[in-house]
């Protein structure tokens, strides 16, 4: 089967399996292509509920795909694998993300945990115009497997300066 996807962030439990059968144990593989805008260095995150391998342009950077990780207490928050690279700015990279469900492994992530695949990958290296920002945005927490919901509002801010 073959279908085009616009991003990796499926939760099994409201979007649909993309197999009709066997939905407790199958793999799929997705590819796309990523033009970074900076050069340095990128990090890039996937988690899901079964074994995950991570490729950029043919070299691996995680692969657990046949040793899928259980949470630290046999249930719980799905674990996120990361992985830095350096790229550079206006090169292409061919990125693969193998993901491999297994029957009833995903059942511990039920209380608690995502039982799908997400992804995602953004540079570690500020921009080079960064002084012409109006405002700066960190969001951080204590755990990189916390759902956090932010509303900001910003105004620009006129003849005056931050430090």
């Amino acid at each position: 089967m073959t279908q085009i996807d616009n991003h990796l962030n499926f939760d099994w439990d409201v979007d649909p399996i993309p197999v009709s059968e066997n939905q407790g144990a199958f793999s799929a593989r997705w590819t796309t292509q990523v033009r970074p805008t900076i050069s340095g260095d990128h990090v890039f995150k996937v988690r899901g509920d079964g074994g995950l391998r991570l490729i950029v342009n043919g070299r691996t950077l995680f692969d657990n795909f046949n040793s899928p990780t259980l949470p630290p207490v046999g249930y719980g928050p799905t674990p996120a694998y990361s992985a830095k690279i350096a790229l550079q700015a206006g090169h292409v990279y061919t990125i693969e993300v193998d993901y491999r469900r297994v029957g009833g492994f995903f059942d511990t992530f039920e209380q608690g945990g995502l039982t799908g695949i997400q992804a995602s990958w953004a540079s570690l290296e500020a921009p080079p115009n960064f002084a012409k920002y109006d405002a700066v945005v960190i969001c951080a927490g204590i755990s990189t497997n916390m759902r956090v919901k932010v509303r900001i509002e910003c105004s620009r801010f006129r003849n005056s300066k931050m430090s």
